[in-house]
C-alpha cells in the first residue's frame, strides 16, 4: 500500500496550470483520499536569466537578489493556490519547492522522503509527433526508487470549429484517460 505519495507539478512552465498538471493532481487526490490522506507536492523551478547590461556594478547584486526573491514569492503563491483545493478536501499536503534541474531533484526528493509512489502529468512532447515521452521524463522515470504513475489528460476542443485554426493547441481538461506506471511499461 502507498503511504508516501509524491506528486510532481511543473508550476513554473505550465502557465497557471496545464491540463497535465491538473489531471495529475486529480488522480493524486483520488488515490491519497483512499490510501494515506497525506500528499507531498513537489515543484522544481529555475531562475530566469537576468540581464544586467548597463547596470552599475554596485546594483547588479541587489538586482539579482530582488529578481530571485520575486521568483521565489511567485512560486510559493502558485504552489499555495495549486494545493488549496486538496487541503479543502481534507488531504494533508506538504508543499516542496526546489530550485534546480528536475532530472536530478525529483529522484533525490523521492528518495529523501522515501516515496512509495510518484505521480506526474505526462506531456507527450517526445518521440514522433509528440506521442512519446520526453527524454527528461524517461530519465526521471528510470531514476526514481518507486513506481511512477504517468497521467495523460483527455482533451476536448474548447473552441468551436471555426476557431480551431487560430488556436490549435487550446484544449480543455475533461479528466484523465491514460495511466502508465514504470512497473507496467516493461510488460
Amino acid at each position: 500500500m502507498y503511504k508516501t505519495v509524491l506528486l510532481v507539478a511543473d508550476l513554473q512552465h505550465d502557465g497557471p496550470y496545464s491540463t497535465h498538471t491538473l489531471a495529475a493532481r486529480d488522480v493524486a487526490a483520488i488515490l491519497v483520499r483512499d490510501l494515506s490522506r497525506h500528499l507531498h507536492v513537489l515543484s522544481v523551478y529555475a531562475y530566469d536569466r537576468i540581464y544586467t547590461r548597463g547596470l552599475p556594478l554596485m546594483l547588479v547584486g541587489p538586482y539579482h537578489d530582488e529578481q530571485r526573491s520575486r521568483t521565489d514569492m511567485h512560486m510559493e503563491h502558485t504552489m499555495d493556490t495549486y494545493v488549496a483545493g486538496l487541503a479543502a478536501e481534507g488531504i494533508a499536503v506538504s508543499p516542496l519547492l526546489r530550485v534546480g534541474q528536475s532530472r536530478t531533484l525529483i529522484p533525490q526528493v523521492a528518495t529523501d522522503i522515501k516515496a512509495d509512489l510518484l505521480i506526474m502529468g505526462a506531456t507527450g512532447r517526445g518521440g514522433r509527433r509528440g506521442r512519446g515521452l520526453s527524454r527528461a521524463l524517461r530519465q526521471i522515470r528510470e531514476a526514481v526508487p518507486c513506481p511512477v504513475l504517468l497521467v495523460w489528460p483527455q482533451y476536448s476542443l474548447a473552441l468551436g470549429p471555426e476557431r480551431v485554426e487560430e488556436w490549435p493547441n487550446h484544449r480543455a481538461y475533461s479528466g484523465p484517460t491514460a495511466l502508465e506506471t514504470n512497473r507496467s511499461r516493461n510488460s
